[in-house]
């Protein structure tokens, strides 16, 4: 690199990657997405995709599990969820003016978990607190459509217990499980000292 004094520089540079070929087919057929639906429920099982309206267009395979009554088209996003912040209305124009922000929802009780009871796996009932989720908004299809991308909002494994959640019912890719598990390690080195 030159400067205005004709002496040269170092800079650190990349190399453009010139033979890689780009192969739209691969990623997009016909203008549609490769992946499909069931696949993304798959690969996000706690978000909601939802229109203006804030009516539910579909929601991950979790979601589906704990809220089976939810119809495509029909329920209302406030119907399963409480937002806890921002602080605003829950309304498609607040939460576009707060597109940048964490969005942490609360999921209300489902028809299983009345009275403060839901039944675990293993078939028994246990008290458990209200599932949080923290996430961001995805904008598709024109702005049409806000796809809640998020995760379950725990820390330790005390908080799983406390909601009858298990680490399995994380995302994969979801670093909370790395996290939850390097909290009960370092618990652990704290109780053998």
């Amino acid at each position: 690199v030159e400067t205005s004094a004709n002496t040269t520089s170092k800079a650190i540079t990349s190399k453009p990657v010139t033979n890689v070929p780009l192969d739209f087919n691969t990623v997009y057929k016909s203008g549609q997405s490769v992946m499909k639906l069931e696949d993304f429920c798959d690969a996000f099982p706690h978000h909601f995709c939802f229109n203006r309206d804030l009516v539910l267009e579909h929601v991950g395979t979790y979601i589906k599990k704990a809220y089976p009554w939810i119809k495509g088209g029909e329920t209302r996003l406030v119907d399963v969820l409480d937002l806890i912040h921002p602080e605003i209305p829950l309304t498609y124009d607040s939460i576009r003016a707060f597109r940048n922000s964490l969005f942490v929802f609360q999921m209300k009780e489902s028809a299983e978990q009345t009275a403060g009871t839901t039944v675990t796996g293993s078939g028994t009932a246990s008290a458990s607190m209200s599932v949080m989720l923290k996430g961001s908004m995805v904008y598709v299809h024109d702005n049409n459509y806000v796809v809640f991308v998020c995760s379950l909002n725990v820390t330790t494994v005390r908080d799983l217990l406390d909601r009858n959640l298990f680490i399995s019912d994380m995302q994969r890719h979801d670093s909370t499980r790395d996290l939850i598990m390097l909290n009960q390690s370092r618990m652990s080195q704290v109780e053998l000292k």
